[in-house]
């Protein structure tokens, strides 16, 4: 039987120092793979600051519009407000008259018709105007602050230029229910 050449110090040796390296190898394994846990929890994170920051974009700009929204909410609340609110009404419709230049006669509400969502309130305005104040009277009914629908207008006596002349409008308004 032939003896090994190596002692058994050297088999031990050469033994310890493979364990070592096997037990250098697994540790760097498992650094490399927390390495990249680590890169793609930075990456996680890094997409979901992108997200936030333009959520955070869009809010600013929502912020910056804060103020034209609310004037638009303002005046959708003063063409449909949430109730019939007749005395404000008459008293547009006799400034609209007063600024066209005429007279305002008699304002009269007829019955109110329910919709789905809005109430419909039937308007007849009866004034003493001139013709060009007729034309600024409903420039001034389709542009004023409440949403009115012109149904129909009729105008009686003298002529255009004629401040004698009566016309009747009836008009609808509207309001939330």
């Amino acid at each position: 039987m032939k003896k090994s050449n190596y002692s058994r110090e050297e088999v031990l040796s050469i033994g310890l120092g493979a364990v070592a390296i096997i037990l250098m190898m697994f540790l760097l394994y498992n650094q490399w793979t927390a390495l990249q846990e680590g890169h793609a929890a930075i990456d996680r994170e890094r997409a979901s600051l992108y997200k936030t920051q333009a959520s955070y974009r869009g809010l600013k700009q929502l912020e910056s519009r804060a103020e034209q929204m609310q004037e638009k909410l303002n005046e959708f609340n003063k063409a449909f407000p949430g109730s019939p609110a007749e005395d404000l009404l008459i008293n547009d419709i006799s400034n609209m008259a007063t600024a066209a230049g005429g007279d305002l006669l008699q304002v009269q509400f007829a019955e109110h018709i329910t919709r789905k969502k809005y109430m419909e309130m039937p308007v007849t305005i009866d004034l003493k105007i001139n013709y060009t104040g007729m034309i600024d009277m409903l420039d001034y009914m389709q542009n004023g602050p409440r949403a009115l629908r012109i149904e129909e207008f009729t105008m009686r006596g003298g002529d255009q230029m004629s401040p004698g002349i009566s016309a009747n409008i009836k008009t609808t308004a509207f309001y939330t229910d």
